[in-house]
């Protein structure tokens, strides 16, 4: 499926490369595959995702019920290291996967160095490491800590999978609205595929599908902040949280907006306004209260109703 458009001409190149999740999939997609992949991460999304890239490649779907073993917390490490040397019964191969690796790491690492070097035929061991992988093992590690501009390249490619191609403005829209939450963001482009089918998706896109966030009311409770219109500013503000919108969408949301407007030019109104947010921030984070008060405070505070 092609647009007219040139996909690798939106790409971030990486500053450095190294073993990470697009090493991963570069080395999947050229049919390359290792007998033992620790997968290095805090986001469980990704750690997943990561998985079940491997699992695709190794196992066609109407195996894995039988050829797939998985250990979670609190396994015993016997059971898991007898599993691999163990040859997968009924079918050619087999995949273990073990969510929780730290101890197995820690307490195992020669064990699993000799598993790597001398694999059971037909034996492939997956393991989740979220703590440091001992240096004997890092030839065998991919690291999911993505950067920024991985993470970008990331929602990129998930994107085009989807047969759609996100504008910079858009993507980074939503990664300002959804935060650091990649499996958030992913189903926000899910959604966008289903509605806009294919295509080039720009910001002014975003705001006619199925996107549940309306950026125009965040755009227009932005504008009547700015000029003091604290009545409005209040009755915008009540009509997100009615449609059940997240404090979070609505405070990225106007991040976003603020800086890309203080890009073009510098409004003493909207440099106190972002300043204010992310103490705004701060708050949210760190407080017990409901998000909505701290939010009608946030503008009260503005319009130099309340004290400072």
């Amino acid at each position: 499926m092609t647009f007219g458009y040139n996909f690798n001409s939106i790409m971030y190149p990486p500053k450095e490369e190294k073993s990470n999740f697009f090493t991963l999939k570069r080395e999947l997609e050229g049919g390359k595959v290792r007998p033992l992949y620790v997968l290095w991460g805090s986001d469980r999304f990704l750690l997943k995702e990561s998985e079940n890239l491997i699992l695709k490649k190794i196992l066609p779907e109407n195996e894995k019920g039988r050829s797939l073993r998985v250990f979670e917390e609190g396994f015993e490490a016997k059971d898991l290291l007898t599993e691999i040397k163990t040859l997968p019964f009924l079918s050619r191969k087999k995949v273990v996967i073990l969510r929780e690796g730290k101890a197995l790491l820690e307490g195992f690492s020669d064990e699993l160095l000799g598993f790597s070097e001398h694999p059971t035929p037909g034996v492939f061991l997956i393991i989740w490491a979220q703590d440091e992988v001992p240096e004997a093992l890092k030839e065998h590690a991919f690291s999911l800590n993505l950067t920024y501009r991985d993470s970008l390249n990331f929602l990129i490619q998930k994107a085009k999978e989807k047969g759609i191609i996100l504008s910079r403005e858009a993507l980074e829209f939503l990664k300002e609205v959804c935060g650091n939450d990649l499996e958030a963001i992913c189903q926000e482009i899910e959604k966008i595929a289903l509605y806009k089918d294919q295509g080039f998706v720009t910001l002014r896109d975003l705001e006619g599908l199925v996107f549940d966030f309306k950026t125009k009311t965040v755009f227009e409770l932005i504008e009547t902040v700015e000029k003091g219109d604290l009545k409005k500013a209040v009755a915008v503000l009540e009509s997100l949280f009615e449609r059940g919108e997240a404090s979070p969408k609505i405070l990225g949301a106007m991040a976003w907006r603020i800086r890309e407007v203080l890009k073009r030019q510098k409004r003493g109104k909207l440099v106190e306004l972002w300043k204010g947010l992310y103490k705004l921030d701060l708050q949210i984070k760190r407080s017990g209260r409901i998000s909505r008060f701290l939010f009608e405070d946030f503008i009260l505070e503005l319009s130099g109703k309340v004290p400072s």
